[in-house]
């Protein structure tokens, strides 16, 4: 740590060096009046600093065959390089100077504003997309960390660059930035986060925090598609809480592989659809199990029945040990050759030290893995309560019973 700014490095033994800066801010921190400045923020500093233009900018890195990109979510931004190693200096030069430098300059902002409106039009474009922003929308339509991380089309046309520059001051400060790395580099010059940067953050500014409380219900928004997209999500737990592995687990029998019940079920038994799965989120204040799923109109109701049907016989047989075994072995393989990449690594990194304030390393994974006991499954399976679920359906149809 220098300058109150940590750096976590995970050294591999690698050609390429991914390395990220993270800023903890994201649209669950956002205030209503603030919806997607996070993610404004993320396209502008991109658009030109004091010794670049934006088009030097990807020139640049397009001249050094590297990738430069960043991504926001509810909790955090993240700016990052991937370079091959030899080149590392000159991009790393690039990312700070974007994230500590950039004018976000009245031409461009204009500019860049069109340019999220027609990603907030696509993003409505397509379903399987859309459904799931309504599903957060709803489930968590009493707190911020619903909100539509690309914000609403309202906002982004009303805001100014002071609104940008306001929040900037608010958010992009040393002591809210981590810098992550993963590949064989040492050294990594900090140099370039010192100093006065163009936003003079406010020190004393509280940045706050957020609730998220999840909300049973049902949803249908018609829309004439050739398939009903269905979303149906339920609470388990934030990401420290000790019971995350088991419901990673479970959610891997359930509908995390090609072997689960829902796939085989639903799609090899049934051939009720082409996609189907479920997915386990775990944030600061909230986690969620959801199961995404596409089928024809005609059989959306048999399909829903049908995923009804197999988590209540799950919730009274429970599940074998076998799925249990198989599942921790696929959860560990899968850990392991994701963190073959070294944005993978840079990923992980960021993620544990926003989260846990420390690099959690795969050995420790995979012994909290083990750990997990059928008693432990048994607890996930019997907190699922079918009356607390929230439901969202999107397509050529005007109800659905559940």
């Amino acid at each position: 740590m220098r300058n109150g700014i940590p750096i976590r490095k995970i050294e591999k033994d690698t050609d390429s060096v991914c390395i990220g800066i993270w800023v903890k801010v994201g649209s669950a921190l956002e205030k209503r009046e603030e919806q997607g400045l996070s993610h404004f923020i993320e396209h502008m500093l991109f658009k030109g600093t004091k010794k670049r233009t934006y088009r030097q900018i990807a020139e640049q890195m397009d001249t050094l065959g590297g990738v430069i990109n960043a991504f926001t979510s509810r909790e955090f931004t993240c700016f990052y390089v991937k370079i091959w190693e030899k080149y590392f200096l000159k991009a790393w030069d690039i990312l700070t100077d974007i994230v500590t430098q950039s004018v976000i300059d009245e031409n461009e902002l204009e500019r860049e504003r069109r340019v999220i409106l027609e990603e907030i039009n696509m993003t409505e474009d397509r379903p399987d997309d859309y459904v799931f922003d309504v599903f957060m929308k709803n489930a968590y339509r009493a707190s911020s960390f619903g909100h539509s991380i690309l914000g609403t089309k309202e906002k982004i046309q009303s805001y100014t660059r002071e609104d940008l520059m306001r929040f900037m001051r608010k958010y992009y400060k040393k002591e809210n930035i981590i810098v992550t790395m993963g590949g064989k580099r040492k050294d990594v010059p900090l140099s370039a986060l010192e100093g006065e940067w163009l936003y003079k953050p406010d020190e004393s500014v509280n940045t706050g925090d957020y609730q998220a409380a999840f909300i049973s219900g049902k949803d249908v928004i018609e829309r004439k598609l050739e398939q009903s997209n269905i979303i149906l999500g339920w609470s388990t737990c934030p990401v420290c809480d000790k019971r995350k592995y088991a419901v990673l687990l479970f959610n891997n029998i359930l509908g995390g592989s090609m072997s689960s019940h829902l796939f085989q079920h639903i799609r090899e038994e049934k051939g009720l659809a082409y996609s189907i799965g479920s997915s386990a989120n775990f944030f600061k204040k909230a986690g969620f199990n959801y199961i995404f799923a596409a089928t024809s109109k005609e059989n959306t109701q048999t399909l829903l029945d049908e995923i009804k049907r197999e988590i209540e016989k799950i919730k009274k047989d429970y599940i074998f040990s076998e799925e249990l075994h198989k599942a921790k072995v696929c959860s560990k393989g899968k850990m392991i050759l994701g963190l073959e990449d070294t944005k993978n690594l840079m990923l992980k990194a960021g993620t544990d030290m926003i989260y846990f304030g420390r690099y959690i390393e795969p050995e420790e994974e995979i012994e909290r893995i083990e750990k997990v006991r059928m008693d432990d499954i048994v607890e996930i399976i019997d907190g699922i309560d079918m009356d607390k679920m929230h439901l969202t359906v999107l397509g050529d149809i005007k109800d659905i019973k559940w």
